[in-house]
């Protein structure tokens, strides 16, 4: 392959690319979507990625743990690539993270200012890398993803301007979101921020919101998954008439929300707007979907929002306990399904299950 001196585009899966040796001779190529750095074999040294400056779409980099040197690492020369819009760096999770020369790597890699996606993965150092931590390096960045990171000061979200989508995984180091995490924040601090996850954060206790309500006016779906201990988010405590309001104050363009496995979660009355498309709240022992025109509840025992669903139609109920008068705002209901015990037979009436009435 590598004898394909003035090949431009291969169209094949990221499998096959990784396993082109002596890549580096293909100057024009303008796809290579993954690189494996592999020990000891000759082919798939990091400099193999020196000369291919016409690189576009997207690239992942992995076993990083194989790059053992600062020189190493500079060889790739990702600072030159402007035509790459995804970037991957990855090293094995099983690799130790004693190793000192993991900060060095990685600050290395610093990519072209016009970079759009970024994902870190499994960096073992205990320092974010300084290209990461200033505007101009990011200053076009939209999507950023950190994965299994144990940096002791994050990047300062609040200075990605243009970040439409953040990503947080298996970051044992996080106690909260918010705050310093932020880093300065601005009028433009995350304006255009659309989607947040957040997943497997075993230390996460809270997001921090006060005093920062004109934030994340462009938030359309929070996703957050797996973490023990948080305990609020910014809406958490709102249970009164006065609760959508108060959403639109933080989230006034919000659409899905996604928990799972947030044991200690406060959530205020679901859905929390009546402008959510989507909610999905998985606990230990319950359930509870909503995508507008449908409602499953199964052994939920949060606060629902009837006064949010008057487009709702249909209506799954399953060992969950409902109020018949927040039944009744449900004017566009069409279809009620309830299985065993839901309504205390004191509550029953004919009336209350005519679907004209309710």
């Amino acid at each position: 392959m590598s004898h394909l001196i003035n090949l431009r585009h291969l169209l094949a899966n990221k499998d096959l690319h990784c396993k082109i040796a002596e890549v580096g001779k293909l100057k024009f190529l303008q796809e290579l979507r993954k690189f494996e750095v592999r020990k000891d074999v000759t082919g798939f040294e990091l400099h193999e990625l020196s000369e291919l400056t016409e690189l576009t779409g997207s690239l992942s980099i992995c076993n990083l743990e194989n790059v053992k040197t600062k020189r190493d690492a500079d060889t790739a020369k990702l600072i030159l690539k402007g035509k790459l819009d995804k970037l991957k760096l990855v090293r094995n999770s099983q690799w130790p993270n004693r190793d000192p020369t993991v900060e060095d790597v990685l600050e290395s890699l610093r990519p072209h200012p016009n970079l759009r996606e970024l994902c870190i993965k499994d960096h073992g150092g205990s320092t974010c890398p300084y290209w990461l931590r200033t505007q101009r390096s990011i200053k076009m960045l939209k999507s950023l993803h950190l994965h299994g990171i144990s940096w002791k000061t994050l990047p300062p979200f609040g200075q990605m301007s243009d970040l439409m989508e953040l990503k947080m995984e298996n970051i044992s180091s996080m106690h909260q979101f918010g705050g310093t995490e932020f880093g300065q924040i601005t009028d433009g601090s995350f304006q255009k921020l659309m989607v947040l996850k957040i997943a497997d954060m075993p230390q996460l206790e809270k997001w921090v919101g006060a005093g920062a309500l004109h934030l994340f006016h462009q938030l359309k779906k929070l996703a957050i998954s797996n973490c023990p201990k948080l305990s609020e988010l910014p809406f958490s405590h709102c249970i009164t008439s006065s609760t959508e309001d108060s959403n639109k104050t933080w989230f006034p363009n919000f659409r899905e929300l996604v928990i799972e496995a947030c044991p200690q979660l406060s959530l205020p009355p679901l859905p929390h707007t009546s402008t959510t498309d989507l909610v999905r709240v998985k606990t230990t022992n319950g359930y509870f979907s909503y995508n507008r025109n449908e409602l499953v509840i199964d052994a939920y025992n949060g606060a629902l929002s009837f006064h949010s669903m008057h487009k709702l139609e249909e209506l799954y109920v399953c060992k969950t306990s409902l109020s018949l008068t927040g039944l009744q705002n449900l004017t566009s209901l069409r279809k009620l399904d309830i299985k065993k015990r839901t309504v205390k037979a004191s509550q029953l009436s004919r009336r209350s299950f005519l679907l004209g009435d309710i």
